[in-house]
């Protein structure tokens, strides 16, 4: 088989990228699946107060303040059903990767685009 053949076969890196990236959200959505299936109460929704609870199951951090400013944001009622769920977990995960930047911003003393071992402190004392 001629090489030019073959390499085009290959997915290229961006598709790669591309594929990992919808891998992973693919796995993410599952996750949240699972946690609203376990914790939905007989009418088929997840409470306001079991939200932390799903947090945890899925390893995500909990910030209640995050938990109501996102919560608040979707609904004036105080349970979810799955596709709101699925909504507010996105929200959510949204608001913590944009703290988490404001946070290494905030650690990356010397604008390196690193945080290095001195930075890290400063980094985890954030999200204690």
């Amino acid at each position: 088989e001629p090489q030019g053949q073959q390499a085009s076969r290959r997915p290229s890196l961006t598709q790669g990228a591309t594929q990992s990236a919808q891998t992973s959200q693919g796995l993410q959505e599952a996750a949240w699946r699972a946690a609203f299936a376990r914790l939905r109460d007989h009418d088929g929704e997840v409470h306001r107060d079991a939200v932390p609870r799903a947090l945890e199951l899925i390893g995500a951090y909990h910030d209640p303040e995050w938990l109501d400013q996102v919560f608040d944001g979707l609904t004036t009622f105080s349970t979810l059903s799955g596709q709101e769920f699925l909504v507010f977990m996105e929200n959510y995960m949204q608001r913590m990767d944009l703290a988490l930047g404001e946070a290494f911003r905030k650690c990356d003393h010397d604008g390196s685009g690193q945080v290095e071992k001195l930075e890290l402190a400063g980094l985890l004392s954030e999200f204690h």
